[in-house]
C-alpha cells in the first residue's frame, strides 16, 4: 500500500508551505504564532508556553479523532457510489474550489476534458463543456482509504520529527491530500492533463502524476510589485521588465507546457515556480470589464479581508472626503462579511459577483486582479508599497 513513501511524499510539500508562511511574515501579512496555521485571531491564546504544550500534547489524540471520522463517512460514502475505471484520455485535475473567472479560463483550453474532482469539489457550482466528471472516491478502492488513514498519522510524526511541532498542523490536511493522490494514481500514463495550482500542495501533487502529456493553465501573476529593499529582505528574484518573483524551494519538473498571461509571466515562473523546460503558450489575460453609468472619478479598491482589510478600512474611510465612486471587490475565496459591516457607516459599493467595473484607478494589495485591470490601461496603485495620503493626493489630482 506504500503507506511511508506515500507520507513522505505529502511531508515533502511543506517546504513549499514552509516558505511561503515564513515568506509572509517577512512582509508583515502574518505574525509569528504559536503554531502554523493558527488563525491570527487565536495567536493569543498559546502566548503562554503551558498552552503551548498541552496543545503539542493532545493534538495527536485530535488528529486520530478526524482521521477515523473521515474513515468512516468515506467507507460510508464508498459503500453507495458506483465504482469507475479511468480510461485513457483528457483530464482537469479539479484539485480543489475556484471562483468562476477561473474556471472560464479552464473551459477555454481543456476543450471536452472530463473532471476528476477532489473531496468538497462540487460540479453543480462549475460549467463543465463535456459534462463528464468522476468524483476521486469512485476510482480508488477500501484498501487505498485505509493506506490514507494510516499515511495521515505517519505524516505526522514525519513533520514533526522534520519540521518540528509548529508545523504539525499541516497534518490536517494529508488525508485528503493522499485521497486524491491514489485516485490521480490512476489516470493512464498516456493520458494529457490540465490543471492551475502553481506552488501549493495541489501543485506537488500534479507534478508526481505519472503522465507524458501536463499543461499548466496560469490563474495567478508570479509578478510582484514591492519595494527594492522588501524584496531583497525576502530574498526575491528581479523579474526582466520589473517587478519581483518569490524563489520556491521546489519547482515544477514534469510539465509539457504552459499557458501563460504574458512574455513578463514566462520568465517570472521560470525564476519561481518552473524548473524544466515546457512549450510556453501565452494566451493573454482575457480581461472584460464592464462601463459604468456614473461620470465622477472612480476608484476600485481590490480587497483580502483575511489579511488586508484593517488598511482597506483605512483607505475607504480616508476617500470618504473626495467626491468619487468608490467599489470594492473582495477575492472570492474571502468572506464579505466585514464589507458589508462596513456599509453601514462608510459609503462605497460593494461588488459581489464576478463582474469588474471599468474605474479610473484601481487601489489593490500585489493581486492578480491588478495586473489584469493594467492590462486594459487602467492605472494600478498598490497600497503595499504607496500611502494612503500618496493615494489621496494622486486622485485629487485626477479629479
Amino acid at each position: 500500500m506504500n503507506i511511508l513513501s506515500d507520507a513522505k511524499l505529502f511531508v515533502e510539500t511543506i517546504k513549499n508551505d514552509k516558505y511561503l508562511h515564513e515568506d509572509a511574515i517577512l512582509l508583515g501579512i502574518r505574525r509569528k504564532s504559536g503554531f502554523y496555521g493558527v488563525p491570527q485571531n487565536a495567536i493569543k491564546y498559546f502566548a503562554n508556553p503551558l498552552s503551548k504544550t498541552a496543545f503539542v500534547v493532545i493534538y495527536p489524540v485530535v488528529l486520530i479523532v478526524l482521521i477515523a471520522k473521515n474513515l468512516i463517512q468515506k467507507l460510508i460514502k464508498y459503500s453507495c457510489i458506483k465504482k469507475e475505471n479511468l480510461p485513457e484520455g483528457e483530464y482537469y485535475i479539479a484539485s480543489s474550489n475556484f471562483s468562476k473567472s477561473i474556471n472560464n479560463r479552464i473551459n477555454k483550453h481543456i476543450g471536452k476534458a472530463g473532471w476528476l474532482l477532489n473531496d468538497g469539489v462540487n460540479p453543480n457550482d462549475y460549467v463543465i463543456p463535456s459534462g463528464m466528471y468522476i468524483s476521486s472516491l469512485q476510482v480508488v478502492n477500501i484498501s487505498d482509504i485505509f493506506s490514507a488513514s494510516v499515511g495521515a498519522f505517519v505524516a505526522y510524526i514525519l513533520i514533526c520529527a522534520q519540521f518540528g511541532f509548529y508545523y504539525m498542523l499541516c497534518s490536517m490536511n494529508a488525508f485528503k491530500w493522499l485521497m486524491y493522490w491514489k485516485a490521480c494514481k490512476q489516470l493512464p500514463i498516456e493520458s494529457s492533463l490540465y490543471f492551475v495550482d502553481h506552488k501549493d500542495r495541489w501543485a506537488f501533487l500534479e507534478d508526481h502524476i505519472c503522465s507524458k502529456h501536463k499543461t499548466l493553465i496560469q490563474h495567478g501573476s508570479e509578478v510582484g510589485n514591492c519595494s527594492d529593499d522588501i524584496a531583497k529582505k525576502r530574498a526575491m528574484n528581479p523579474v526582466p521588465g520589473g517587478g519581483w518573483t518569490q524563489h520556491m524551494p521546489y519547482k515544477y519538473q514534469t510539465l509539457s507546457k504552459v499557458i501563460v498571461f504574458s512574455e513578463k509571466e514566462i520568465s517570472a515562473m521560470k525564476l519561481s515556480i518552473i524548473g524544466c523546460n515546457p512549450e510556453f503558450v501565452v494566451g493573454g489575460y482575457e480581461f472584460e470589464t464592464y462601463p459604468l453609468k456614473s461620470d465622477k472619478f472612480s476608484v476600485l479598491i481590490i480587497a483580502y479581508s483575511s489579511i488586508y482589510f484593517e488598511k482597506e478600512k483605512e483607505i475607504i474611510k480616508g476617500l470618504q472626503e473626495l467626491n468619487i465612486d468608490i467599489y470594492v471587490k473582495n477575492h472570492p475565496t474571502q468572506s464579505n462579511e466585514p464589507y458589508l459591516k462596513l456599509q453601514k457607516d462608510l459609503i462605497f459599493t460593494f461588488i459581489e459577483e464576478q463582474r469588474f467595473p471599468h474605474v479610473n484607478l484601481v487601489i489593490t494589495y500585489d493581486s492578480t486582479l491588478a495586473h489584469e485591470y493594467e492590462s486594459v490601461g487602467i492605472e494600478v496603485l498598490y497600497h503595499t508599497v504607496v500611502s494612503l495620503y500618496e493615494i489621496k493626493k494622486i486622485i485629487e489630482e485626477r479629479v
